[in-house]
């Protein structure tokens, strides 16, 4: 686990992303904006991290060892449908999957990432 935490906003965002790379990225692009991030390598390290800091926002891989992130999705919902969570994957079948399953929004790892970070802002409520 990973934390970046920066004074400027109190908005978190919780990254669970087995790639460390992507992670990375992810970490960059965000707490460059003001987020706090927090992080984790798999969907069950990232179900502990949501209960202990709840965060804002959600980005979470699909495909994940230990607990893949479609699960991390379903559980998270049976305890909080409010936070919105963002489903990432470059297999757009399963990121149909996990909007169906309570993802609010759906990123193609193959896409821009300015709109990763467009969702991000909407869902959270920056502009």
């Amino acid at each position: 686990m990973h934390v970046v935490k920066n004074n400027v906003s109190s908005k978190s965002i919780l990254i669970a992303e087995d790639d460390c790379l992507i992670r990375l990225v992810y970490r960059e692009l965000f707490a460059g904006r003001g987020f706090e991030i927090h992080e984790a390598d798999n969907g069950m390290k990232a179900l502990r991290q949501f209960v202990k800091v709840k965060p804002n926002l959600i980005i979470t891989d699909l495909n994940m060892p230990i607990m893949d992130g479609l699960n991390f999705i379903l559980d998270i919902r049976r305890m909080d449908y409010s936070t919105p969570i963002i489903a990432v994957s470059s297999d757009e079948l399963l990121l149909k999957v996990a909007q169906k399953n309570g993802a609010n929004e759906t990123y193609l790892k193959t896409s821009d990432i300015s709109n990763l970070v467009k969702y991000v802002e909407s869902l959270i409520g920056i502009r």
